[in-house]
């Protein structure tokens, strides 16, 4: 009998840009944990799942969506990481550089600097929920401050929030893939003490610090304030960088912060991308 031959590979789901689309997409297969991450921009929502298991997605999308256009396209295994390579330049995001290594020349002498290499790892700086919270780090997070980076991804945050100075740095996510990644990206920042573990987020004993950046999507980031409300205000954060929610979610992410007795700082926007700073109330 022939074996069945298996294609390795992502599959990217390409629908219109509606964000109506975003809203079920959001409840219905976010929430739930079919998949991952949704991207929304001008041109197009795009979903990436396996494509072995991207059949069964299609057929799901297809009932909830049956009058619009599902576009999926099969991107080799191997094409993940070039994709990234030709796509990731250096930009300035505030006064920090984010740069991957075979640009670290472009930099001009005597800037900020965090050099990042785009491995599997969410996190190079190219995204605006991760370019909002460079920007918050920079404008409120002060020397000696002590940060927990909640689902740090590549690490960038975190290598982002010692170099401007705090004084200690603590970053997990559940991923394993970020072990090979968060390693490499701290050596090429000069291995700065910063712990890291993989961790799921929910699972320490304390949150207690001056910042807490939590760079996640709205699924992980409400119950992981709704945890913070149940805990001793000496286990809390003090301060929270919130991002990867839209400008949609703005109102019951208020909600939620309130319930957990904080109340916002300040809120930036990048495209429907939205971060918000918040403090502890007094």
């Amino acid at each position: 009998m022939d074996k069945k031959v298996r294609k390795k590979g992502f599959a990217k789901v390409i629908l219109p840009p509606n964000p109506s689309l975003y809203e079920i997409l959001d409840q219905h297969f976010l929430e739930t944990g079919r998949i991952q991450a949704v991207e929304i921009n001008p041109l197009a929502i795009l979903i990436w799942d396996d494509w072995e298991t991207s059949d069964e997605l299609i057929d799901q999308l297809k009932e909830f969506f049956p009058n619009i256009p599902i576009e999926r396209v099969f991107v080799p295994d191997q094409d993940w990481n070039q994709t990234w390579i030709e796509g990731f330049q250096p930009q300035k995001i505030g006064n920090i550089w984010i740069t991957p290594p075979w640009h670290r020349d472009k930099i001009p002498m005597g800037e900020q600097v965090v050099t990042i290499n785009p491995g599997s790892a969410f996190g190079t700086g190219t995204h605006e929920s991760t370019r909002l919270s460079l920007l918050f780090l920079q404008i409120y997070l002060d020397s000696g401050d002590h940060v927990l980076d909640l689902g740090c991804g590549s690490g960038i945050l975190a290598i982002a929030a010692f170099l401007l100075g705090a004084s200690s740095v603590y970053a997990c996510d559940n991923d394993p893939q970020i072990e090979i990644n968060i390693r490499e990206n701290l050596e090429l920042n000069g291995n700065p003490p910063i712990q890291w573990e993989v961790r799921d987020v929910f699972s320490l004993p304390s949150y207690a610090c001056d910042w807490a950046m939590i760079n996640i999507q709205k699924p992980v980031i409400f119950p992981l304030l709704e945890k913070f409300a149940s805990l001793p205000v000496e286990k809390r954060p003090k301060n929270l960088i919130l991002s990867g929610l839209l400008i949609d979610d703005e109102k019951v992410l208020e909600a939620y912060l309130t319930n957990a007795g904080y109340e916002r700082i300040q809120t930036q926007i990048d495209g429907e991308w939205l971060a918000m700073c918040a403090t502890q109330k007094t």
